[in-house]
This record gives C-alpha cells, structure tokens and sequence, in this order.
C-alpha cells in the first residue's frame, strides 16, 4: 500500500473548512452535501476541475468521520464548534462522489496519474470509501 494522502493537504480542502467555521448551524449540513453534489451531478463526460474534487474528497472525510464520531479529526480540523448535525443522508453522496474524483475526466486524478502517484490517491479515496461504508 502506497502514502496516503492528507484530504485536507489542499486548496480546495482548505476553502472547505472556512467556509465550515464559518457557517451558521443552519447551513453546515448545505454546505457538505454542495461539495459533494457538485460532483455527483456532473454527467460523466463533464470535466471535473481539482478544486472541487479536492472538496469533495475533504466533505466525505468530514461525513465519515461525524458519522464515526471521530473528534480527534474534527478537532485537529479546528472544526470542534461546528454543529453538523446528522449526516448519514450524505453517505451515499459522498460515495459516489469519491468515485467521480477517480474517474476519467477528473482533472485531480489526472494530475496524480501524470505524476505516476494515482496509487496515493486511489488508496486514500478507497480509505475514506472503506468509513463511509462502516468497514473502518
């Protein structure tokens, strides 16, 4: 098994989290399943830019773990005044948008796929796909 890669380690993780921290409770919930829905809903010969893959992988992250109850990751995210209230609707969600991030016309695996590094990336997305489904 290759590296796994941080899903936070990036621009548009990071635009992500802000957005978190600063939202009203109201809309937490909105905003993750708008990373992930931005994915899921582009047809499959749409380009998908990086900056919203990375988003995406981040708000799966964030859906596995609230549904984990993993408050080391919420914390070290300084994400531990945020109310994201149930999730488990964004499961599936959150599955198949990690699924988009690795297929053709993913302008972020394409760039791990240059680099010869998909590996890390599959391994990572297949790691944050194994919470999602409860196997971790």
């Amino acid at each position: 098994m290759s590296a796994l890669i941080d899903p936070f380690d990036n621009d548009g993780a990071a635009d992500l989290l802000d957005e978190l921290r600063e939202a009203p409770t109201g809309e937490v919930h909105e905003l993750l399943a708008s990373a992930l829905h931005r994915v899921v809903d582009l047809g499959s010969d749409e380009y998908l830019e990086k900056d919203y893959a990375e988003a995406a992988i981040a708000a799966a992250a964030i859906v596995g773990a609230v549904r984990q109850g993993d408050s080391a990751l919420v914390e070290r995210r300084r994400l531990s005044g945020v109310d994201f209230g149930p999730v488990g609707d964004l499961v599936g969600p959150a599955l198949a948008a990690l699924s988009r991030v690795t297929s053709a016309e993913s302008e972020l695996f394409e760039l791990w796929l240059d680099d010869g590094q998909e590996r890390q990336l599959l391994d990572s997305v297949e790691g944050i796909s194994a919470v999602l489904r409860g196997e971790i």
